[in-house]
Parts: structure tokens; sequence; C-alpha cells
């Protein structure tokens, strides 16, 4: 798999969980026989959660946004990924 790095930020209170972060992917030029090369991409993700009962309570209700940037995303050791 091509290297990889994911940086967030986050902030938490009783009631409240946000992330935000960003994960870069290197291009795989490495390639082994009958593969193909797969380029790189950066995406753009949010979390928040909101527990209405407080921190120790079961109940959230989960936001999630992920590749909010809208790149196309390659996962190189997938066979569709030329699809």
């Amino acid at each position: 798999p091509p290297r990889s790095i994911t940086l967030g930020v986050s902030a938490e209170s009783e009631n409240l969980s946000l992330r935000l972060e960003g994960v870069d992917l290197a291009d795989q030029d490495r390639i082994a026989a009958f593969e193909t090369e797969t380029e790189g991409s950066t995406v753009v993700n949010a979390r928040a959660t909101w527990r209405p009962f407080g921190a120790n309570d079961r109940l959230a209700f989960v936001l999630d946004g992920r590749n909010l940037s809208d790149e196309e995303v390659r996962v190189h050791s997938s066979f569709l990924k030329d699809v």
C-alpha cells in the first residue's frame, strides 16, 4: 500500500465532540507484475457527535462527512480501482 498521512484536530465537551482531519495518500508507483499505478489523493473528513444526555449515556447522534473535497480516490489494492 502507498504511504498515507492523517492529520487531525479534535475538540470535546460533555455533550459534543468535533473532529476535522486531512488524509494524504501518496502515489503508488512501486508495483508488481500485472498491477497498474495509482494516483495519490488528499481528502478532508469531518465528524460531529452529539450526546444529548451526557458523555456517559449510550445515545449519540453522529454526523459524519467523508471526502468533503470531492476528490477522486482509488484504493490501490482493489481489483475494481479502474472501474
